[in-house]
C-alpha cells in the first residue's frame, strides 16, 4: 500500500504531497505517478581542494549536517592532492577524485567524465571552481546530469583586468559556458556574482545571492583564553593581533607583516599570531626574518580550532586584494573581535554594528597599525551581543545550507520534469 510521506524535509508538490513510490525506497512520485526525485539526491561537488579553507570547511559541515538518505555527496578535487579535510569525506561515504593535470583541461574533462560514467548517475553537478565552471559544467550538460550549478566564490576583477590576451579568451570562453550551461547560478556576495556572471546578473532568474554561513556552535563553547595563550607561547598581557587564511598572494600577508612591523613599535606588547598553511607560508616566514620581527610572530599552521584561536586575539587585520566574501570576518564577528579590514572587501561581511573597521589599501602599514591598536579599546558590542547578531543572520551555517538545498530540490526536479 503506497503510504504518504511525512518526513522532515518533505518533498512539496503543486498536486499534494510526493508519495513513496510501492516497492521502492529510491523514488518519489507525485500523486499523478509521475518520478519527482530519487532519494538521495546524488550531488558531485567540483572543488580547487579539500584543504582546511572557508569554501572546504562549509561544504564538509554541510556534507555532516544534511540527512545522508536525502542527499549523498562526493568530490571532484581539481588538484593533485586531495588535501587533509579527504579522508573525513571519505570516512563518510563520500567518494573523493583528484584531477592528476588540473591545469589541463582536456585532462580535466576526461577525469570528470570518467567519474561521472563510474559513480554517477548524479542528480546535481555543483562548481565551485570559479572561471573553470565553465568547462565542468559543460562536461556535466554533456552527460545528462539535469541540475548544474555554478557557484561563484570570490571576486577576482582586481587582477583579471590586467589579465593577457590569451587569458582574456579564455575568461571570455569560460563565462560563455557558464552562461550556456549552468542551470542556476549562486554567488557569496553581489561583487562575486558581478565578477563572474556580469554586471546584469540581477536580470536573471537564475542567479541568486547565496552566502556561505558558519557554525556558531564552536563560538559558544567556554573561554579558554588564558590556557591558548600559555599553549600558543603568548603572555597574558600581550595586544594579540590576529589573522586566519591560506597563504596566498590573495591575502596579503606581506603587508600584513609591515602593518604588525609597525605596531610593535608602537606598543611592545603587540605579537602577530597567524593561523593557517599555504604554498607561500615558507616565504611569508622568511620575510617575517628580513624584517627582524620573527620572534613576535607566532605561526599555528592549519588548525581546526580556530574558534578557539581567536579567543586568544585582541584585534583581527585583514587587508586581502579580494575575496568573495570572507568567511573568517564573520567567524572574527561571532567572537566578538574588532575588525580591521580592506576596504575593497564585500558590504555584505559588516554584519555586527561596531566591530568593522575599512581601510583603504594605500593607506601606511603605520596607519593599519594604528587603527588596529585603537581598535582593541574602541566601543564596542560585547561577545555575547555579537554572537546573537550573527545568530539572526542568514549567515548561519543552518540558513545557507536550507537556501542551498532548496535549489537542489527545485533544479533536480525540473530537470527530471
Amino acid at each position: 500500500m503506497t503510504a504518504t510521506k511525512r518526513a522532515s524535509g518533505e518533498l512539496p508538490s503543486a498536486a499534494g504531497p510526493a508519495l513513496l513510490a510501492p516497492g521502492s525506497e529510491s523514488e518519489w512520485r507525485s500523486p499523478s505517478g509521475r518520478v519527482i526525485a530519487r532519494t538521495p539526491r546524488r550531488i558531485l561537488h567540483a572543488v580547487p581542494s579539500l584543504e582546511r579553507g572557508g569554501i572546504e570547511t562549509w561544504l564538509m559541515q554541510m556534507r555532516l549536517s544534511v540527512d545522508p538518505a536525502r542527499y549523498a555527496m562526493d568530490f571532484l578535487v581539481l588538484h593533485r592532492e586531495a588535501g587533509t579535510l579527504a579522508p573525513e569525506a571519505r570516512r563518510r561515504g563520500s567518494q573523493v577524485v583528484t584531477s592528476s593535470e588540473p591545469h589541463k583541461p582536456w585532462e580535466v574533462w576526461r577525469t570528470l567524465a570518467t567519474m561521472l560514467r563510474d559513480h554517477g548517475p548524479y542528480d546535481i553537478v555543483h562548481g565551485h571552481v570559479h572561471h573553470y565552471n565553465g568547462l565542468v559544467l559543460s562536461v556535466a550538460a554533456w552527460h545528462g546530469v539535469p541540475c548544474r550549478v555554478a557557484h561563484s566564490h570570490s571576486d577576482t576583477r582586481v587582477v583579471e583586468r590586467h589579465a593577457s590576451w590569451p587569458r582574456r579568451r579564455y575568461l571570455g570562453l569560460m563565462k560563455h559556458w557558464i552562461r550556456r550551461f549552468a542551470t542556476h547560478r549562486i554567488a557569496v556576495s553581489r561583487n562575486a556574482a558581478e565578477d563572474l556572471f556580469g554586471p546584469d546578473w540581477t536580470r536573471d532568474r537564475r542567479c541568486a545571492i547565496i552566502p556561505c554561513g558558519i557554525d556558531l556552535g564552536s563560538f559558544q563553547e567556554v573561554d579558554r583564553r588564558v590556557e591558548t595563550r600559555e599553549a600558543l607561547g603568548l603572555s597574558g598581557d600581550a595586544l594579540v593581533i590576529g589573522h586566519v587564511g591560506r597563504f596566498l598572494r590573495s591575502k596579503n600577508h606581506h603587508f600584513l607583516l609591515e602593518v604588525a612591523a609597525r605596531a610593535f613599535d608602537q606598543d611592545s606588547r603587540a605579537r602577530l599570531l597567524l593561523v593557517g598553511d599555504g604554498e607561500l607560508l615558507p616565504d611569508v616566514q622568511s620575510r617575517a626574518r628580513a624584517l627582524g620581527i620573527a620572534n613576535q610572530v607566532v605561526f599555528t599552521g592549519a588548525r581546526p580550532d580556530v574558534a578557539r584561536l581567536m579567543r586568544a586575539m585582541d584585534v583581527f587585520v585583514f587587508p586581502s586584494y579580494y575575496e568573495g566574501l570572507g568567511l573568517v570576518l564573520l567567524e572574527a564577528q561571532a567572537s566578538g573581535l574588532p575588525c580591521v579590514v580592506a576596504d575593497g572587501l564585500p558590504g555584505e561581511i559588516d554584519v555586527v554594528p561596531g566591530l568593522v573597521h575599512r581601510l583603504p589599501l594605500i593607506a601606511p602599514a603605520a596607519t593599519w597599525a594604528t587603527v588596529a591598536l585603537d581598535a582593541r579599546d574602541s566601543a564596542r558590542p560585547s561577545a555575547r551581543q555579537a554572537w546573537e547578531t550573527l545568530s539572526r543572520s542568514r549567515f548561519t551555517i543552518e540558513r545557507s545550507i536550507e537556501e542551498l538545498l532548496r535549489v537542489y530540490e527545485l533544479g533536480s526536479e525540473a530537470g527530471r520534469g
